[in-house]
């Protein structure tokens, strides 16, 4: 049985507090392709993207962990998840 793991909503305002202060803080856009192409993507150094859901057919990208241990993120780093409303956000967290 694995254990719970937490995951708190921050406000935008807290979001880019932590990713101006701790250094190995990252924001993880996981949105899809097509939205990074529309809408675009946030101007921080600290950013990465990979797909939660891939469109259209919006099924979960089942290599998203895979993808996510090969951008070699901090291990003590917070990883501050993004997408349009918060839903995909908090599945992928």
């Amino acid at each position: 049985m694995s254990a719970e793991i937490e995951v708190p909503e921050v406000s935008v305002t807290e979001a880019c507090r932590i990713l101006r202060e701790d250094p190995d803080a990252v924001l993880l856009d996981v949105r899809t392709a097509a939205e990074w192409d529309f809408v675009g993507v946030p101007l921080v150094s600290n950013y990465a993207q990979v797909e939660w859901r891939i469109y259209p057919e919006m099924t979960v990208n089942p290599d998203f962990l895979a993808e996510v241990e090969a951008l070699g993120l901090p291990k003590r780093g917070r990883i501050l998840c993004l997408c349009k409303s918060g839903g995909r956000s908090r599945e992928a967290a």
